[in-house]
Parts: structure tokens; C-alpha cells; sequence
């Protein structure tokens, strides 16, 4: 059993569970008292806990030492915004991956326009998948997730990067090798596709256009093959 606690305080050893992990130890894994199970801050570091109930609470006492870990792989994907559930899935599935940073860009084509009290209900959506993907795939650290921003300023944040990609049907090369510990970030375009003018401002920027496969993707298709192929480009399957 893996658990998730953001807001865990590692100066103490005992840590009161909240409704919603107590639903998920208790109720859905029927998880006993005095279970072990390996609780994370989803920030890298982690221990063992004991399961306890003490006054009508549900606590976990530490009975390990703290360690720091990461399966994590220096992976920025930029993505425009899709319509229905498709982002939902992206998230889970980049998340199971183990990619480090999910960027939510405004292109010219995206279909959704995400703003206000809307923006913030649905940021914190697509956080708690993440925190529950991150909670079943045992990743190190919890997939962070960036609120929508112009394409200008994603090109600023590309152009820190070692490599800067951009998936296109008609690009003439396939994506690059690389070094285990460079930084990579890819661009995936709406359901549209890129427009005209931000396929240049991408070429100008000298973010380098690949391509990933011999037919046309769905945008969240596209998310999870670039993020797959970049796993493999450096050497983390």
C-alpha cells in the first residue's frame, strides 16, 4: 500500500489521516491495523508507516528512516488545451510515465478556453489525478501541472532546455538521441494542429519540428507517444 500525503510533516512521527486517505485505506482497500504501508510527500521523499487508530482517529506511525528518491524523467511536455476528457487522460497517463512537468498552453487553435473560477476548478481536477496516479504508480514525486500560458511564454521556458521539439505530421526528422540527464520539452498541438504562424514562431525559436509515426494522431495520442519516445530517446526504458 503507497500513500500520498502532501502535507506531511516529517519532524513528527505520527501523522492523522484525512477523510479522503482513510476512505482509500480503510474502505476501499480494506487495509487492517497495524499494516505498513510506504507513505510519500510526492515531492521525493518517503518512509514506512504503521496503521494505527488511537481516540477515533486514523493515524500512521513512522518505523523507517526517510529516504529520498526519484523515477522521474526531466520531461516538459507543452500542450494545448483539448476538448471533453481528453486532458484528464493525459494527465493520468503522463503521470504513470513518470514525466516531470505538464505546461497547458494557449494556442490559436485549441478548442477549450479555460478562465477564472472555471481555470481553477478544473487546475485542481486535473491535480488530484495526478496525486492519485502518482499514489498507483509509485512515482517519486507528483506530476506538475502549470495553469494555461501564452505561447509566447512557453517559448521562453522551451528555450532553457537542452532540447526543444515540436510534433508534426510533415517534419522531416524523428526524434533526437539524448543524454539521460538533459531536459527535454515537447510541444503538442490542439486538436487543430499548430497554425501556420506558430509553426514559424516554433522554427524561429529553433525548437526543431519531429516527427513521431507514419499516420496523423489525436492530440492525447500524440502527448503520450512524444512523452514515450522521449522516455526511450533518454534511456529511461
Amino acid at each position: 500500500m503507497r500513500l500520498v500525503i502532501a502535507d506531511i510533516d516529517w519532524t513528527h512521527k505520527t501523522h492523522t489521516l484525512s477523510a479522503e486517505t482513510i476512505h482509500y485505506c480503510i474502505n476501499v482497500h480494506r487495509t487492517p491495523i497495524g499494516s505498513t504501508v510506504l507513505v510519500s510527500d510526492g515531492a521525493g521523499r518517503q518512509a514506512h508507516f504503521e496503521l494505527s487508530s488511537r481516540d477515533g482517529r486514523w493515524c500512521v506511525d513512522r518505523v523507517s528512516d526517510i529516504a529520498t528518491s526519484s523515477n522521474i524523467a526531466p520531461i516538459t511536455i507543452f500542450f494545448g488545451l483539448p476538448k471533453g476528457d481528453k486532458l484528464d487522460r493525459v494527465v493520468r497517463q503522463l503521470s504513470e510515465l513518470g514525466i516531470e512537468k505538464l505546461i497547458l498552453v494557449r494556442m490559436e487553435r485549441n478548442v477549450v478556453v479555460l478562465e477564472g473560477p472555471r481555470l481553477n476548478k478544473r487546475i485542481e481536477r486535473l491535480r488530484r489525478i495526478a496525486t492519485e496516479a502518482a499514489r498507483q504508480s509509485g512515482r517519486s514525486s507528483i506530476l506538475e501541472i502549470v495553469a494555461p500560458v501564452d505561447f509566447s511564454e512557453a517559448l521562453r521556458f522551451a528555450s532553457a532546455l537542452d532540447h526543444a521539439l515540436f510534433c508534426h505530421p510533415t517534419a522531416e526528422h524523428s526524434m533526437p538521441a539524448m543524454e539521460t540527464e538533459q531536459r527535454c520539452g515537447i510541444f503538442v498541438g490542439p486538436e487543430g494542429g499548430f497554425s501556420p504562424a506558430e509553426c514559424q514562431q516554433l522554427i524561429d525559436g529553433g525548437i526543431q519540428g519531429v516527427i513521431l509515426g507514419q499516420t496523423v494522431l489525436r492530440t492525447e495520442t500524440a502527448a503520450i507517444v512524444a512523452a514515450t519516445t522521449a522516455l526511450a530517446r533518454l534511456h529511461y526504458l
